[in-house]
């Protein structure tokens, strides 16, 4: 596991016995047990850790407890401890959240929002019976949005079995105005944490062993306003003077210059070798007695270093324990502020040295972190870049690019760009910034270096430039380079790096069917699908299946597209059998299930799916899927009735679109304009049709070649086309749509895109009856319902209404395909006719012409003149008519005809 967790962070501090009790503020604090938030804000030297310690070791709940620091600015990371803080309280609390961040791969695959990781972490927390309190320290040390976020989210949706508790010197960023007028805040600040004229003797004598008259402890109180960390800084001094009376009185000044003065009292008075442990170790966050001894590079022993430590604890000077072995400790924060001040001044030429033996001792005992700090410290910046270079792709993997962007910005340019591995890290920040422009030129720097220089890894380097070069250009619609990088791409990456290989073969797919090379793309689907099985990332297993079904879906495979969908709800089903937690990966797949439903009329369950989806995809906060979903669904909502949300959740399609790239957003615009032409809305719709036709010349022309990454937009142009053609082409250059939507169907029979090859006929058969012309409308409606039959398409000859229900009828009449047409009648609430089902023979295309004529009013000879055929031709196709209806008239037939809407 990356993230190694330590253990001290999460210890709770001993409340000694010789603590000034302070029941009041307990009592305070016990009332917030009915809110969400304890919120203790005050300056270092308070107090704040203190009184929480002692709330702790009263309350009849369970506290579990986390010491920030600067390092903590890392969503994973913080989450990573968020997890190991609660399994204090139970050792199988928040395994699923655990369990979730460690399959999580955000170095390939959008980074989850905080809501999402804060989702996983809430409803363990429901899960679990026990109540309790969660305690933050030091939570001034965070200054990442996304912790805030996380936070501020887990407040909102706070599980009703926990309490938060947070100190820090400052207001954090959180709502707490809104909390304040709900009643969920409990505040403790600077005047409530001050000692009172009795606490403060108290203090002095009980805990600080000291023996003042009422005056003194008057004077010292009125001196430092109650501020504990002035009193004891006082008390240090005071031990050993003998001129306490004079000393007292002539105590004055803020706080800073209290503890300037204060400190070197103090510090004079130890002995040289306290004086020197103190100040050689003031540089760590946390002490030991072998780091301790590390830094003093073995002047000091472990076992003299760990004597120390237990003096100064003992002798309630500076330190406080981080565990229960007294294996770890630290200085009280300001007096180790205060120290490290005294060390610069009094030794700035050792600060390096110093630095760099923690440094080392750190990396040797496998806290790269630390190793890192301390390096950075050193200022010397090749360890660092070393470190760095050799932790950060298990950090990348693990998600934690927030730290890496914060030791990168410490490095000089020159030093990231002769790395390789710094190089590909800052690229991918770059990346995910969508910082396009700057990523340019930065993986090309990467490319030259490995040119330039042979690397062990070089190869696994370039598969990792390439994957990037080859998501960068399929986000901007450019499958051809795409699929030439990724091909790239796999060829370097390593046979056992399945991680990195699954994510590129799914690129690769998605690239390959966007081109329209289908056969190849269902390989690569495949090739990722087991990739990703063996590696157990959810996010790509699902991602790859979800695409593989909009594939189907493309060719024309309604039932085989199901059945992927299922394949994946049935994994997701049984992981919920085995670890009791859903996976809101499966959003897409819902997404895409919605659609095959909708398509199969089953309108109820499509839209729920639909709304589950979205709601999933939402929480996981990946933009490009979420754009994708939008698109996916606006077909369901406006076939369930719901024209207006349709419109809605497109154009919230476009917004995110907009910010990614051309092709996506001209994919959003163009569901946007059908949305409008859903909801009869043309005019919005007819302007972005125009607007496509009056760049025609380059993309829509006779001349220009169709790219199937476009098919949204050809097809909302040709959809707008058919219903409103001349307000839409205003060029001889630009076609019209019955030589548009031939250009289409060819184009898409070329590849077998048999569902879009459905589409197309279903429109022309539009476009044709639009112009008046019913006979030849038939024949595109009826090679439709061929391909159409075998996977039970409904809704896509349903949402077309009343033109095509009525020649549906009319097919129906001829007896084509009654099954089948029974069914589409049936959805258009219209009845397949018994009466026409009682036809001995149904009538050919002739005969049904020769019908329409006679309830025209037409004679034999005219109805010969009109076919253009004899007389005795006319006549038999009567009798051929009168025998099929059982009829033995002209008005006999008439009124028979009418009665099976055949004229």
């Amino acid at each position: 596991m990356v993230t190694k967790i330590l253990e001290t962070k999460l210890y709770i501090p001993v409340a000694r016995t010789s603590l000034i009790a302070r029941p009041r503020l307990i009592e305070h604090l016990n009332s917030g047990l009915s809110g969400k938030l304890v919120l203790v804000s005050a300056p270092a030297g308070y107090g704040k850790t203190t009184l929480i310690s002692q709330w702790s070791s009263v309350s009849d709940r369970p506290f579990a407890w986390l010491s920030l620091d600067e390092n903590d600015n890392d969503l994973f990371r913080f989450a990573h401890y968020l997890v190991a803080t609660l399994q204090q309280i139970e050792s199988e609390l928040a395994t699923k959240t655990q369990e979730y961040l460690e399959r999580t791969t955000p170095f390939v695959a959008t980074i989850p929002s905080c809501k999402v990781l804060m989702t996983w972490l809430i409803n363990d927390i429901m899960a679990a019976e026990t109540e309790f309190v969660m305690v933050l320290d030091d939570y001034h040390t965070i200054q990442d949005k996304s912790v805030h976020e996380a936070i501020s989210f887990l407040i909102e949706h706070m599980p009703s079995n926990m309490i938060l508790a947070i100190a820090t010197r400052e207001d954090p960023p959180l709502l707490l105005s809104r909390m304040r007028i709900r009643g969920e805040l409990i505040e403790i600040r600077e005047p409530d944490l001050r000692f009172e004229k009795d606490e403060s003797g108290q203090f002095l004598e009980q805990t600080m062993d000291l023996q003042l008259s009422q005056e003194d402890i008057r004077l010292l109180e009125q001196r430092t306003e109650g501020w504990i960390a002035g009193l004891q800084l006082a008390a240090f001094t005071l031990r050993e003077r003998k001129d306490r009376d004079v000393f007292i009185r002539s105590f004055a000044g803020d706080q800073r210059y209290i503890m300037d003065y204060l400190f070197d009292e103090v510090l004079s008075q130890q002995s040289d070798e306290i004086r020197n442990f103190l100040l050689t170790t003031a540089i760590l966050d946390r002490l030991s007695g072998p780091v301790c001894s590390a830094v003093t590079d073995g002047e000091i022993t472990v076992s003299r270093c760990q004597e120390i430590l237990e003096y100064l604890e003992q002798a309630n000077l500076f330190i406080m324990p981080l565990d229960d072995r007294r294996n770890w400790y630290r200085y009280h924060h300001l007096l180790g502020q205060a120290l490290r001040h005294h060390l610069r001044l009094a030794m700035p030429e050792r600060l390096a040295e110093l630095n760099l033996r923690a440094s080392h001792w750190f990396e040797n005992n496998g806290f790269y972190r630390d190793a890192i700090t301390h390096a950075i410290e050193a200022s010397d910046i090749s360890r660092t870049a070393s470190l760095i270079e050799s932790y950060v792709p298990l950090m990348a993997y693990f998600g934690q690019l927030a730290t890496i962007a914060q030791w990168l910005d410490v490095l000089p340019a020159e030093i990231i760009r002769s790395s390789p591995w710094l190089s590909i890290a800052r690229a991918w920040l770059l990346f995910r910034s969508g910082d396009f422009a700057s990523l340019k030129p930065a993986l090309i720097e990467t490319e030259s270096l490995l040119e330039k220089k042979a690397f062990e890894d070089s190869r696994q380097i370039a598969g990792q430039v390439a994957i990037i070069r080859g998501v960068v250009a399929a986000i901007m619609g450019k499958m051809v380079e795409a699929i030439e990088i990724l091909g790239d791409a796999l060829f370097n990456l390593p046979e056992q790096d399945l991680t990195a290989r699954s994510h590129a073969q799914l690129l690769l797919a998605s690239c390959l069917s966007w081109n329209g090379e289908f056969e190849w793309a269902l390989s690569a689907y495949s090739k990722a699908l087991g990739n990703s099985l063996a590696t157990g990332h959810f996010g790509v297993l699902f991602d790859t299946l979800g695409d593989r079904a909009r594939l189907e879906c493309w060719l024309g495979e309604l039932g085989q597209a199901e059945r992927t969908c299922q394949e994946a709800l049935q994994i997701a089903s049984e992981h919920y059998r085995e670890y009791g937690w859903h996976l809101p990966e499966r959003g897409y797949i819902y997404i895409r299930y919605s659609t095959i439903l909708g398509e199969s009329n089953e309108l109820e369950q499509a839209l729920r799916y639909a709304r589950q989806g979205i709601e999933l995809c939402e929480s996981w906060g990946q933009h490009e899927l979420l754009i994708r979903g939008y698109i996916a669904i606006a077909s369901v909502l406006v076939a369930s009735g719901h024209p207006d949300e349709a419109l809605s959740t497109v154009q919230q399609a476009k917004e995110l679109a907009s910010t990614l790239s051309p092709w996506y957003e001209a994919r959003a615009m163009a569901a946007e304009a059908k949305a409008y032409l859903a909801c009869g809305d043309l005019e919005p719709a007819i302007n972005w049709a125009a607007r496509q036709g009056y760049a025609a010349e380059s993309q829509l022309s006779a001349e220009s070649q169709l790219r199937f990454e476009m098919i949204e937009c050809y097809l909302a142009y040709a959809r707008i086309l058919v219903a409103a053609p001349s307000q839409v082409t205003s060029s001889a250059s630009v076609p019209g749509s019955g030589d548009f939507l031939e250009r289409l169907l060819t184009f898409c029979e070329s590849i077998g895109a048999t569902g879009y090859m459905i589409e197309i006929l279903v429109l022309q058969t539009l476009s044709l009856t639009n112009q008046g012309k019913q006979e030849p409308a038939l024949e595109p409606l009826r090679r439709a319902l061929i391909l159409a039959e075998p996977e039970g398409y409904i809704r896509v000859f349903i949402n077309e209404g009343e033109p095509i229900a009525q020649l549906l009828r009319q097919l129906a009449a001829s007896g084509l395909m009654p099954d089948y047409l029974s069914r589409l009648l049936a959805a258009f609430n219209l009845p397949y006719p018994d009466k026409m089902q009682s036809l001995f023979e149904p009538l050919s295309e002739r005969e049904l012409e020769v019908l329409r004529l006679i309830a025209a009013g037409l004679s034999n000879r005219e109805i010969a003149a009109e076919l253009v055929v004899s007389l005795g031709t006319v006549k038999s196709h009567i009798n051929h008519i009168y025998q099929k209806l059982d009829v033995h008239s002209r008005t006999q037939a008439i009124a028979r005809a009418r009665e099976l809407d055949l004229a």
